[in-house]
């Protein structure tokens, strides 16, 4: 896993029921859109720690601060890989299909992800230090807007076509595919991006329904929301 904390040298955690391997990778202080896919040193990371364990396969949970080179990391040593798909992530920057606006996507498309994450494609060096300004006088959403504006263009493109690509390569080097529903295994293969010949949905252990209690009208409902609260949810 990556430690935000600093840049540290890899090391192993001993202390839990297992080893864990921690790669101290710092967030860049002007990241650009291209860090979120493309981790050079967790790819070097890995590489490592593949031939310290030398594992019989490479189960990969997330993409998510890790890169998308990690499928090409273990392949390279001849390790079958296998991806967990928790969200369309993979294939869209917002991780959900859902566009900026909160509206239901019915698939990537270069201009319509480009517009979905202008203000970070258009990300420069130069911008974050006006971002941070806007951020200590309490415009950073204003500030992000108004590096949204307009329309895509080419070199709006450029950034989400490279991402595409990563995809794709990573992708080209997974041996099988886990999908926690069968929805999102289906929507998976329909947009192109995984065959279903590779595609497997998890066989989860039924669970008994939970025996509800005899409510009164003057009772109050209480709703248990096991997940992230986030707005696409």
């Amino acid at each position: 896993t990556r430690d935000h904390q600093g840049d540290r040298p890899l090391r192993c955690d001993t202390n839990g029921d297992y080893p864990l391997w921690l790669a101290g990778i710092p967030q860049p202080k002007n990241p650009r859109f291209r860090d979120h896919f493309s981790l050079p040193e967790m790819d070097a990371s890995l590489d490592a720690v593949l031939s310290k364990e030398q594992p019989d396969v490479v189960h990969i949970h997330h993409f998510a601060h890790l890169g998308f080179g990690l499928p090409q990391t273990a392949k390279a040593r001849g390790i079958p890989v296998v991806l967990h798909l928790h969200d369309y992530q993979s294939i869209c920057t917002r991780g959900q299909l859902v566009d900026r606006q909160l509206n239901p996507c019915d698939g990537p498309e270069e201009a319509k992800c480009a517009w979905c994450v202008l203000e970070h494609v258009r990300a420069r060096p130069s911008l974050h230090v006006i971002g941070r300004f806007a951020e200590r006088v309490g415009l950073r959403a204003s500030a992000r807007q108004l590096v949204a504006l307009g329309s895509p263009r080419e070199s709006d493109l450029r950034p989400i076509r490279a991402r595409f690509r990563a995809t794709k390569a990573a992708f080209s080097s997974i041996d099988r595919f886990l999908s926690p529903s069968q929805n999102l295994a289906d929507r998976m293969v329909k947009l192109g991006w995984i065959s279903q010949a590779h595609c497997f949905v998890e066989d989860l252990p039924l669970v008994a329904p939970v025996q509800s209690r005899p409510r009164k009208d003057t009772d109050t409902l209480r709703l248990l929301f096991v997940g992230s609260l986030i707005p696409t949810k």
